[in-house]
């Protein structure tokens, strides 16, 4: 399999199209690309043919078979991409625009790193489980020896209502705060100071059970996390406890690679 590509929105998803993977096509470009005529996919596939010829990766003599016109290790990631029962997803905001990193998890060690920017370009490498922790950290600019000592308090519910609902700009850290026990309010109040702040949304992580290409993904498990400064903020829920508290804890780097390898190695539903 190819060890490293690059390709549009639009070339991702004539290869998809091409490969059969049709309603994953559709569900990849149109959020993107909106609603099109017959004429104007046409013309668009159309250009997405000529730059992945430009690139190598169209095949002429297999498109004169009527066989599918692309290199043999294309149709090959392309499937072991869709196919994929297990994706790590990252997601962060940068000046206005979101950015995803995705990992799709293959046989044994091995996953499919997948990096969105600007929209519209994708980056695909062959990555091994090993690297997986250095390239989040990356993403989101986490340097271990900056992160200050773990503390983690509960944090109640109609509390995180409101910070999902209030404009921080016009709200009360001070009214936020009196709801919290007397023992939580200092680490709330750093983090609500962080939060106003912070120069763009909480971002999260999620863990998705794909069944197969045709059947609707399963949100397995999702976090919010706030990397700002000197901390890492944390929300998480933990499912083996009753009522499923809220967690708002600052991170040590030990307890957010934990965190992380948690979700690397959670197991999948059984087909």
């Amino acid at each position: 399999m190819l060890q490293r590509i690059t390709l549009t929105l639009e070339e991702l998803g004539l290869c998809m199209m091409l490969c059969g993977y049709e309603e994953a096509a559709a569900g990849l470009v149109k959020p993107t690309l909106g609603e099109k005529t017959d004429p104007e996919w046409e013309a668009i596939f159309e250009t997405a043919s000529h730059s992945l010829l430009a690139k190598g990766m169209w095949d002429i003599e297999r498109q004169k078979q009527e066989k599918i016109p692309l290199k043999a290790e294309i149709v090959a990631f392309i499937s072991s991409y869709i196919e994929s029962s297990k994706m790590l997803r990252f997601t962060k905001e940068k000046d206005g625009t979101e950015e995803y990193l995705m990992f799709h998890s293959l046989e044994e060690d091995e996953w499919i790193y997948h990096h969105v920017w600007e929209t519209v370009c994708h980056d695909f490498s062959l990555v091994k489980t090993s690297q997986l922790q250095g390239l989040i950290d990356e993403f989101y600019g986490i340097e271990p020896n900056v992160l200050k000592d773990s503390h983690s308090i509960t944090v109640p519910e109609e509390v995180m209502v409101t910070l999902s609902q209030e404009n921080l700009e016009q709200s009360s850290v001070e009214q936020l705060t009196s709801l919290m026990d007397d023992g939580n309010q200092e680490l709330f109040s750093a983090f609500v100071q962080d939060l106003k702040e912070y120069p763009s949304s909480i971002d999260n992580v999620s863990v998705t059970y794909l069944p197969s290409p045709t059947e609707y993904p399963t949100i397995m498990d999702v976090m919010f996390i706030l990397p700002y400064q000197e901390r890492l903020w944390v929300i998480s829920q933990h499912d083996e406890e009753q009522n499923r508290p809220i967690y708002l804890t600052s991170c040590s780097y030990q307890e957010w690679m934990e965190e992380v390898e948690r979700r690397i190695g959670m197991s999948m539903p059984v087909a």
